[in-house]
């Protein structure tokens, strides 16, 4: 009898296994044409934005998978690293604050990578759906997760618009906001990362 509970044990073990295997799906996701990651920061004398474009992200193809349980989508996906050079401002001692604000010469990214999705329970009617998102950002070495909200909105079979703007400051991730001109200018330690991004995904 303790035998055959046993060999019984086993196979419910193995068969959900199984289901946990085949509920996973690959992915392969692109940027398109018209994605922007802007940077939003500020000084005691003005405020700036850095910008990035799909051209400047070298890989543009990442692979994962993801798998559904309730209204959780949970993804493993590959890092997005953003090189920090490539961002692009206006304001040249902007740009330069900026690279030493994130510590350019010793981690010349930025990586974002995607945890989880939480699907609402009642989604509406409109093409945008707004939900929330939990990922992490890694700076200087050192990462952090937050949740933020995310707008996805379909544009086509695979196309999809995705939007996201998350606030933090650069203490979390143990920097401290550099100055300029002899402590004159004063770069502040919050800053805004905002995503304006058109990916296809394919499964």
């Amino acid at each position: 009898m303790k035998n055959t509970t046993t060999l019984f044990i086993l196979i419910i073990l193995m068969l959900a296994m199984q289901s946990a295997l085949y509920s996973q799906q690959r992915f392969n996701a692109n940027f398109l044409d018209n994605s922007i990651i802007t940077v939003y920061g500020s000084t005691n004398i003005n405020e700036f934005k850095l910008t990035i474009n799909e051209s400047g992200i070298p890989v543009n193809s990442y692979k994962g998978t993801f798998s559904k349980n309730g209204g959780r989508i949970t993804a493993l996906a590959d890092l997005v690293a953003i090189p920090v050079k490539n961002f692009k401002s206006r304001d040249p001692l902007a740009y330069s604050g900026f690279l030493k604000l994130v510590n350019e010469k010793d981690n010349p990214n930025i990586y974002l990578k995607l945890n989880y999705l939480e699907i609402p329970a009642t989604t509406t009617s409109t093409p945008a759906q707004t939900i929330n998102a939990n990922g992490n950002i890694t700076i200087a070495g050192k990462t952090k997760t937050y949740m933020f909200p995310l707008t996805l909105e379909s544009a086509g079979s695979d196309k999809y618009n995705v939007k996201a703007r998350i606030r933090l400051t650069i203490r979390d991730f143990g920097l401290e906001p550099p100055v300029e001109f002899f402590g004159l200018v004063k770069i502040s330690e919050w800053v805004e990362i905002e995503l304006d991004t058109n990916i296809r995904i394919s499964l």
